[in-house]
């Protein structure tokens, strides 16, 4: 009898928690891994990931969505979080970095290079400038226009077919044939079924910083606060680092 007990002690007495994070659509891998990870160095808690837009996630935030931490793909948005209520002030802290790649169909063989973009017929498919890649991409864009000329920027958002709300709705468009190239993170093309990567050349290519932060939300704040630290720390930069982003 005193066994069952227990037993039973031993399957219901034990803590859970869940830790809700929001994460750029960009992260999807990444975080999956951190978490896994994050979960094995503490029993009893799941990491409940919520991926999209980083201008969803704030706007979600804002509006009362159950976040306990957030991670956004530049700072911008990250401060219209905190304008927001959404993030308290300096809180927020760098946790890595990534570089724009263009992923070209294997069916399409009009870009070869990044200039190319601006060629006749090229289907070219952007995140939306709501979306720190769309604003990247178009940053990218400006710059290059300084060497190539306004009339190449011009006949490059000419050849824009769409704009999507987050950077890999952007990479499917390609991949399903709606577009001949896209605007994505050099970590999205890891995998490269289906697609050809061009570079986009270093003096144009603009670093995305990713930043990270407890929600004024949160119902964890002490396990968000581990979470944030786990994922600067050596272990969580170590599993950054393996799917290619950079580090602060």
């Amino acid at each position: 009898m005193l066994c069952g007990i227990c037993a039973a002690f031993l399957l219901f007495g034990q803590s859970s928690h869940e830790l809700y994070v929001l994460a750029p659509a960009s992260m999807r891998e990444v975080v999956a891994d951190l978490g896994k990870e994050f979960e094995t160095r503490h029993v009893g808690v799941k990491v409940q990931a919520t991926f999209a837009g980083t201008q969803i996630l704030v706007f979600q935030l804002s509006h009362g969505a159950r976040g306990d931490v957030l991670i956004t793909a530049d700072r911008t948005s990250m401060e219209t979080a905190v304008s927001l209520g959404g993030v308290a002030k300096d809180a927020a802290r760098e946790v890595a970095k990534n570089r724009l790649a263009l992923a070209a169909s294997e069916k399409s063989k009009t870009v070869q290079a990044f200039k190319d973009l601006s060629l006749p017929g090229v289907r070219l498919v952007l995140a939306d400038l709501k979306v720190p890649a769309g604003r990247y991409a178009r940053e990218a864009f400006t710059r290059a226009a300084e060497d190539y000329g306004g009339s190449w920027l011009s006949l490059v958002m000419q050849n824009v077919v769409s704009n999507e709300l987050d950077v890999r709705a952007a990479l499917a468009k390609v991949r399903f044939g709606v577009g001949d190239v896209a605007v994505v993170y050099a970590t999205d093309v890891s995998d490269r079924k289906g697609i050809r990567v061009v570079e986009v050349p270093a003096k144009y290519n603009p670093t995305a910083t990713y930043m990270i932060a407890p929600t004024l939300r949160t119902t964890e704040s002490a396990l968000g606060s581990d979470f944030i630290q786990f994922c600067r720390s050596k272990p969580g930069r170590s599993i950054l680092a393996k799917r290619g982003f950079g580090l602060p």
